[in-house]
């Protein structure tokens, strides 16, 4: 059997994993990175970033009883405590950790910036270091000051320069020589540009609130691009240091072409960042509701592409999910582990760059469940690996560390590695469904260490 027959029919997991041998992701490669990925705001929440455009946001927009408050106070963790990340790191045996630098810390008001909080990041880098994890650091992840986000945030190309300004002040900081190389090595621009035009302004889940603006979602959308390829001119060529930008794989599919029109609408922002890479054009077309095209003067460049799959979207003619796969937390996603084949195999066709799944996973409260994905999601990671060659495919991070807040929803979500206790610490433990992952992991390190 194919693997690639699962895709089309995903009943015949059960078959595939009686008969072929499993698959380890990364086998041979000593340097192939594993780890998890979290975001500041998320795991931090308002008390430690109350001048992010998301605490003035989720007063009035997230339900009572919801908010963030300190989420799972990992950035008092990162400053005070930082042995009981590196703890929990290890227990799953990965070797690389992504987070978010907080621009509210580093810049609260304009122009005002906070070396003190830089300095706790920095600070956190070097222990991760000093245990042999791998930092990878984003610049934007959703959240960003209130001050910028009030101008208008990307929206606006004039103030792309105030980006650029804070990731490059941190970039030199985070860059510095540290036991013979830079400090961070990897640095993801923009957290999926795409997601949040789409959640900002069609959908109206993310300030500021509007549904249906495709036009000035497409203009929000331009200037994030924009503004991930000027900060690579501005900082790319250090050695030892890469510099991506991350993108959700995000389709909607359907069967039914009488759906196809719809399917065709939605997915508009996605194809436009391939588009904007591989051709320097960015072309998002709603006609009768306006169209916004740009053509660059050089192509975008990216040293890799931080690719971040959760499922595709079936869409049938009445309902979500036609071909009746079992459904997880996240509205409209079905269990989909198949899908990150597709997902990486396509990206890596658009970009040509080498591919890093910066963020993979699943919400979900059912243990049988996400071990069953994860095993699932590892090998078809494999196989795309295999698909695209090994040296394009530079490792894999589970989404996320532990239990977070998961934005407009609140604490409505389950994808962390590790649960939280009832005063939302951190458990000690690992959830059972991540087993398979904590065993591919040590499979991978068996690969070369015999």
């Amino acid at each position: 059997m194919k693997f690639t027959e699962i895709l089309d029919d995903h009943t015949l997991w059960d078959d595939f994993e009686k008969t072929v041998p499993r698959a380890v992701l990364g086998s041979g490669d000593p340097n192939f990175l594993y780890g998890v990925a979290t975001s500041t705001f998320q795991d931090s929440g308002a008390f430690h970033c109350p001048n992010s455009q998301w605490s003035v946001w989720e007063k009035t927009h997230v339900e009572e009883g919801n908010h963030s408050g300190r989420s799972v106070n990992l950035f008092e963790i990162y400053e005070k405590k930082p042995e009981i990340v590196i703890d929990r790191l290890k227990k799953l045996g990965v070797n690389t950790y992504r987070f978010s630098v907080e621009w509210s810390h580093i810049e609260p008001k304009q122009g005002q910036f906070i070396r003190e909080k830089l300095e706790v990041y920095r600070s956190f880098c070097q222990k991760l270091r000093e245990a042999n994890i791998e930092p990878m650091v984003t610049l934007h992840h959703f959240s960003e000051p209130n001050w910028f986000h009030e101008m208008g945030s990307f929206e606006h190309e004039e103030n792309i320069a105030h980006y650029t300004n804070f990731s490059s002040l941190v970039f030199r900081a985070l860059t510095e020589e540290f036991q013979g190389r830079p400090l961070v090595g990897y640095f993801c621009t923009i957290n999926e540009p795409g997601v949040e035009a789409y959640n900002r302004y069609l959908l109206g889940d993310f300030s500021p609130g509007y549904r249906f603006r495709f036009k000035r979602g497409a203009r929000f959308l331009l200037g994030c691009l924009k503004a991930h390829a000027l900060l690579y001119e501005k900082l790319s060529g250090k050695e030892g240091v890469k510099i991506g930008i991350t993108y959700q794989h995000l389709r909607f599919h359907t069967k039914n072409p009488l759906v196809k029109p719809v399917v065709n609408f939605f997915n508009k922002y996605f194809i436009a960042i391939l588009r904007f890479f591989k051709e320097g054009i960015f072309d998002c077309s709603y006609f009768p509701l306006g169209r916004v095209y740009y053509r660059a003067e050089r192509k975008p460049q990216t040293d890799f592409i931080g690719l971040q799959f959760y499922g595709r979207v079936f869409i049938g003619l009445t309902t979500i999910n036609p071909g009746r796969r079992e459904m997880t937390q996240m509205l409209g996603l079905p269990e989909d582990p198949e899908g990150i084949y597709e997902a990486i195999v396509n990206t890596f066709d658009a970009f040509q760059k080498p591919i890093f799944v910066t963020e993979n996973g699943i919400s979900t409260r059912c243990d049988t469940q996400r071990a069953r994905h994860a095993s699932r999601a590892l090998v078809a990671a494999e196989y795309a690996r295999q698909k695209i060659g090994p040296e394009n495919f530079l490792g894999y991070l589970l989404w996320s560390l532990c239990d977070n807040f998961e934005w407009s929803k609140g604490w409505n979500q389950h994808f962390g590695a590790y649960p939280l206790t009832q005063e939302r610490e951190i458990s000690k433990e690992f959830k059972p469904g991540v087993l398979p992952y904590v065993q591919m992991v040590n499979s991978w390190k068996a690969s070369f260490q015999k």
